[in-house]
């Protein structure tokens, strides 16, 4: 959390959490791990100004985590769904959005993730 100090002094009218696939391969508990986070920024953000957005894990093309990927943002969603905040799901990024190793965003995938933000923030 204190990396993220710095940004909201400056009050942003958003943040985006793009939780990470380098949690599944960690054994992080990516919802545990993001609640906390989500709730550090709420105490720091006494007013309530800032709203909170969070981003889906991104494609994987490894089968052992493509169904926990799918587990975890169905539980990251319902979580938004919870306490109103958006969940971006970027199920547009597929396996031509990977870069060799099958795992890491490739410009392709960046740009889609990229115009995922991008479609959000304009909607606000």
């Amino acid at each position: 959390m204190d990396h993220t100090k710095p940004y909201l002094r400056r009050k942003p009218d958003v943040v985006i959490i793009q939780t990470s696939t380098n949690d599944l391969t960690e054994n992080v508990n990516t919802v545990k791990k993001t609640k906390k986070l989500v709730n550090s920024i709420n105490e720091f953000d006494h007013d309530n100004n800032t709203q909170i957005v969070i981003s889906g894990i991104t494609y994987r093309d490894d089968q052992d985590f493509k169904e926990k990927t799918n587990e975890i943002n169905s539980k990251l969603k319902r979580y938004c769904d919870s306490k109103d905040m958006v969940f971006i799901d970027n199920k547009n990024i597929d396996e031509s959005g990977l870069n060799r190793s099958w795992l890491h965003l490739n410009r392709k995938g960046t740009s889609l993730l990229s115009r995922n933000f991008s479609n959000f923030l304009k909607s606000v």
